[in-house]
């Protein structure tokens, strides 16, 4: 984890900078503990380790969001965090 990047990403003129740095490094956003930690605190957002791709983008998901490992997430992805009940057969909305 490279901490410096976590304590600059508190400049809005920095972070564009700061993402295309990690992005470009040898691990990228696939394995970065660094980004994980960026968007957990700042963005209240959690990702799991491999997941990739639009998880990554500032305000694409809402606060306290959490994305679980191995995510890929396509291109103009929106979520929409809600409450459903998870015990029963189906998570699917028309029941509820």
């Amino acid at each position: 984890m490279f901490v410096p990047f976590i304590s600059l990403y508190k400049y809005n003129f920095l972070r564009k900078y700061i993402l295309k740095i990690i992005e470009d490094s040898k691990n990228s956003f696939y394995k970065s503990s660094t980004i994980r930690e960026i968007f957990k605190k700042y963005h209240k957002v959690t990702i799991g380790l491999y997941s990739y791709r639009e998880c990554f983008i500032p305000g694409a998901f809402d606060p306290q969001t959490i994305i679980g490992r191995y995510c890929s997430i396509a291109a103009g992805v929106r979520a929409m965090n809600r409450n459903h009940p998870v015990t029963e057969f189906t998570t699917h909305p028309f029941f509820f």
